[in-house]
């Protein structure tokens, strides 16, 4: 029998035991895991309750007893392997991990109402974010030797409460994907009709509105007055070329054709991946080739600028994401712009495209979105636009003459 008894983190044993075994249902390929509390301070009635368990398991009328930890073990069994990306895969970890820390793993699904899953969300949201840090100590702070070669991390609160779009994705998104899969492939007796997630009267936090932030023509000048002549290229094909930072701040040598005046890149689209080759333009390739020859033989990377750090000057590296974002923002700082981030490059373009081609989907294609609607995010509409529009609408109506009076 393989009943047990886990044991808290001061060592002292918890007071009710533990089920956890393995079964092949009729008609599955593959051995499906279960485990619980047995509610059972002893082992005798552990090891009666485990038996019992085992027979409806055997028979089919287990899915009602369902606990959040065995339909999120299940659900990540069937999930994670068609995953785009290990990355994905860490994420619905992760989320999986949320939904089991605050519904708690012994929780039955059918016991799941609408006021547990706001509880949970306000618990949630009164809960600090928490980081990974790097807590390796270093011999000389001067030039931040490490006192050993592998560095230490540890989980550290940021004091920051999570955002009410960060509630949404890590407890109650995660749970209805769970609870959806359980009713309609599990055959858990689950009544979704009783949750409502959306709207005034959902459990769903309000978000803000999505942002669409243009740069403008005149912020652009005084921007590139401020923005070091290192990143000027990077930014520059942003704006022109609409693709997204990892695209450009990842692209690799072996994936550049300068021949062909192509580059070949990685794209997500419903939740698979593609292997994109697309052709440059002509300024977009102009750039791409200078990159590609001031970048150091060794580097992979095509775009590479000088180290700014003390402990490594006059370095080439390979521009990174934080390095672009500090430069952006300290040059917004600089020129006077407010409220503009690194992926707005990306609105501009949209924005821009619209404007220039007003076909919509066009700029779609452009911006490698599968669904249109991702499309009309990234476009604005400037007030002298609305304003000239109104003036092309007229009427049938004859305008009255006034006649001046002899």
């Amino acid at each position: 029998m393989s009943v047990f008894r886990a044991l808290r983190r001061d060592g002292t044993p918890e007071p009710y035991w533990r089920y956890s075994f393995k079964m092949r249902l009729p008609g599955e390929l593959k051995s499906r895991k279960f485990q619980g509390s047995t509610r059972q301070k002893t082992k005798a009635a552990a090891r009666e309750y485990e038996e019992q368990i085992r027979r409806k398991a055997a028979t089919g009328q287990l899915a009602t007893l369902m606990t959040i930890g065995e339909a999120t073990e299940r659900y990540l069994d069937e999930i994670l392997p068609t995953s785009p990306s290990d990355e994905a895969r860490r994420t619905q970890r992760l989320h999986m991990a949320e939904v089991v820390r605050y519904f708690g793993a012994d929780t039955l699904l059918t016991s799941i109402t609408q006021a547990t899953v706001s509880g949970a969300a306000s618990k949630r949201a009164k809960q600090p974010l928490t980081r990974w840090k790097r807590v390796t100590p270093f011999v000389r702070k001067r030039d931040r030797t490490p006192a050993t070669p592998e560095a230490v991390y540890e989980l550290r609160s940021i004091q920051q409460l999570p955002t009410p779009g960060c509630v949404n994705r890590q407890i109650i998104e995660p749970l209805r994907r769970v609870l959806r899969r359980a009713k309609k492939q599990w055959g858990v007796m689950i009544d979704l009709d009783q949750f409502t997630w959306g709207g005034r009267d959902g459990v769903k936090r309000k978000e803000p509105d999505e942002r669409n932030r243009e740069l403008s023509l005149k912020e652009e000048l005084r921007f590139w007055g401020a923005l070091p002549r290192g990143y000027h290229d990077i930014c520059e094909l942003f704006i022109i070329s609409g693709k997204r930072q990892s695209i450009w701040l990842g692209l690799e040598k072996d994936k550049v054709d300068l021949e062909a005046r192509t580059i070949t890149f990685r794209l997500l689209k419903k939740r698979s991946v593609q292997i994109v080759t697309q052709r440059l333009t002509q300024r977009e390739y102009e750039i791409v080739r200078k990159a590609y020859a001031e970048s150091p033989a060794e580097c992979p990377f095509v775009f590479t600028i000088e180290s700014e750090r003390n402990f490594e000057h006059g370095a080439i590296r390979a521009i990174s994401a934080q390095m672009l974002r500090r430069a952006v923002t300290a040059a917004c700082a600089k020129a006077g712009i407010e409220d503009f981030h690194p992926h707005d490059f990306r609105h501009t373009f949209g924005s821009r495209l619209a404007r220039a081609t007003k076909n919509i989907k066009l700029v779609q294609k452009a911006m490698d979105h599968s669904n249109i609607k991702s499309t009309l995010r990234y476009v604005s509409v400037q007030q002298e636009e609305i304003v000239e529009a109104r003036g092309r609408v007229q009427t049938a109506r004859a305008p009255l003459r006034l006649v001046a009076a002899e």
